[in-house]
């Protein structure tokens, strides 16, 4: 299951950052399709297991987060390792949170401060 999160969380992220980059729609915008679009075809993917479908749409639409980040400032790769960092952080996070409320946003910020705190290290050597 959990190699499920990790994927959808990697497909979300760029699907938002692609989106973001091949059409006129910004970021948020970007997002938004995205978490919907992911959120449909997982409602009818899963319609015998809706708890499933609430799980792994929630891992889209945080993910979705990590994909509105400016992907000019943070490289590609560092990008794929906060979707990985998402999904752990949610999962570590979600003890403590409400899903809805915080959870999402947090775990996505706190992947992509790390990224970009490794990211910036590197650079300087």
């Amino acid at each position: 299951m959990l190699v499920y999160k990790l994927l959808l969380s990697i497909l979300a992220t760029f699907s938002t950052i692609e989106l973001t980059e091949r059409t006129k729609l910004n970021n948020i915008q970007s997002s938004a399709i995205i978490t919907i679009v992911i959120s449909l075809l997982l409602q009818l993917l899963f319609k015998s297991n809706q708890a499933l479908s609430y799980e792994y749409s929630l891992i889209a639409f945080g993910a979705s987060f990590v994909g509105m980040t400016h992907y000019h400032k943070l490289k590609k790769i560092y990008i794929f390792a906060s979707a990985v960092l998402f999904v752990i952080t949610f999962e570590v996070l979600r003890i403590y949170t409400p899903p809805i409320g915080g959870l999402l946003g947090l775990s996505a910020f706190v992947a992509v401060a790390i990224s970009y705190i490794i990211q910036s290290k590197f650079q300087k050597e």
